[in-house]
């Protein structure tokens, strides 16, 4: 699955799934009647019926806390949070 491997490393020495938990909880903290258990690689934010407002709040607060930078051109055909955890992970990773 997207997303969940362990090739990617976030700063240097937390694995990449640490990355996929930074959105999990932002997703939770945006959108608080969806649980932890809703919450995978393979579901889009829209899925979980966030509105693009949502979506961008999700994407702005998980780019925050990694203290990344990250672009409406590089999340254009993001479509999963998989797609999600590994576009902001190339972005970590170029940085």
């Amino acid at each position: 699955m997207a997303g969940t491997g362990t090739h990617g490393r976030l700063g240097g020495d937390v694995p990449e799934n640490a990355l996929f938990q930074v959105i999990r909880g932002c997703v939770m903290q945006t959108l608080p009647n969806v649980t932890s258990e809703q919450i995978s690689p393979d579901v889009s934010l829209r899925d979980l019926g966030a509105d693009s407002l949502d979506r961008a709040d999700i994407v702005v607060a998980a780019a925050q806390i990694l203290r990344i930078s990250i672009s409406s051109e590089d999340l254009a055909d993001v479509t999963s949070l998989g797609d999600l955890a590994d576009r902001m992970q190339a972005k970590v990773d170029s940085q």
